[in-house]
């Protein structure tokens, strides 16, 4: 039998209780990162064995682990340990969270790369027919 662990105050889930299920995801790439978060309606016990479960004992924990994902200041909280195989209690992992803190101490943010624009060929004044024509009377173009 699995044991499921509130993922913002560690609490474990009696089998009688009603618990809220999540599911969140975080991709990042070289340009962005994006980071996803999906209530269930339900608890289901498939969902709740995703390595992208979330598990939470009440609303406003739930609350408290969605503003954090998203980069609002939440309440203070104890660190917990889940019992499916995913990162950290936040949902992030150990490297980006790596990365965060360089970025930090850094003190700066990447400057935005800015789009080339595209060259403009020369315009011809003068098409193919043109110049036929024009070397049949034996006048130059150029």
């Amino acid at each position: 039998m699995l044991r499921y662990v509130c993922d913002w105050c560690g609490r474990r889930k009696q089998s009688s209780e009603e618990w809220l299920l999540g599911i969140a995801a975080e991709h990042v790439g070289a340009r962005q990162t994006r980071r996803e978060f999906y209530q269930a309606p339900i608890w289901d016990e498939r969902d709740a064995q995703s390595r992208l479960a979330v598990h939470f004992c009440s609303e406003s924990h739930l609350n408290q682990y969605v503003s954090a994902l998203f980069g609002q200041k939440p309440a203070r909280r104890r660190a917990a340990s889940r019992v499916t195989t995913t990162s950290t209690p936040a949902g992030r992992s150990q490297a980006l969270a790596a990365v965060d803190e360089l970025v930090q101490a850094s003190g700066e943010a990447a400057a935005p790369r800015r789009r080339r624009k595209p060259k403009l060929k020369a315009r011809k004044l003068f098409d193919a027919a043109d110049r036929l024509r024009a070397h049949a009377m034996g006048i130059s173009l150029e």
